[in-house]
């Protein structure tokens, strides 16, 4: 009787170490790509963002803590119109269209609450954001257009985000909320900043080494 008890514990014992052998940390590769919405908090509008990246986790910290980089396009344009008395005789309304193309690299750590290979994984980031920017400026006004204008700039800013992800085949649906922020001061937008909120839906697949 006490050598059969032995051998059922034994034998549990072996089956329960099977979970941990398998999600015992190893060399990780992250490969993933979002899309979702921005919400300006500026007077732009909200549009959509496109975003690509990949990460390595180390085999320590239990596999939690992973490097990410990915690289982002977002795009917006606003309407607005004034008088300007320089324009004709006795002054015109003049109409532009600006439009924002920001091209976005993100560098930072990202931390798996319970693992990215867990059935639910909870993640936060923080990290760097290079904003490659372009604003574009089409104006209207008087008998003639007043024509393009085009200006280019780098801003260093920062990105904070927060998420999960559901297991599903050989990775995980990811869903995230972040805010952004980063300065800018073109002479198109004056004295401004890049500040929004982006709502991000996409797949994340892991690949052990």
């Amino acid at each position: 009787m006490r050598s059969t008890i032995r051998f059922l514990l034994a034998a549990l014992l072996l089956c329960s170490s099977f979970p941990a052998l398998a999600e015992s940390p190893s060399h990780t590769l992250l490969a993933y790509g979002k899309v979702g919405g921005l919400i300006p908090v500026s007077k732009l509008g909200p549009h959509v963002s496109v975003r690509l990246g990949g990460g390595y986790i180390p085999p320590f910290l239990a596999g939690r803590l992973a490097a990410v980089v990915d690289l982002g396009y977002s795009q917006t344009s606003t309407e607005s119109s004034f008088t300007d008395p320089r324009v004709g005789d006795s002054g015109a309304e003049v109409s532009y269209t600006m439009t924002q193309r920001d091209l976005n690299l993100f560098i930072g750590p990202q931390y798996f609450i319970l693992g990215p290979r867990h059935w639910i994984a909870p993640f936060a980031a923080v990290g760097l954001d290079l904003h490659f920017l372009q604003s574009v400026v089409q104006g209207d006004g008087g008998a003639s257009g007043l024509g393009q204008n085009r200006e280019t700039s780098t801003k260093v800013g920062f990105a904070v985000r927060a998420g999960a992800g559901y297991r599903l085949g050989p990775g995980i649906i990811t869903a995230e909320a972040s805010f952004a922020w980063a300065p800018i001061d073109h002479d198109i937008t004056g004295e401004s900043h890049l500040g929004h909120i982006a709502l991000l839906a996409g797949y994340t697949v892991i690949l052990g080494l």
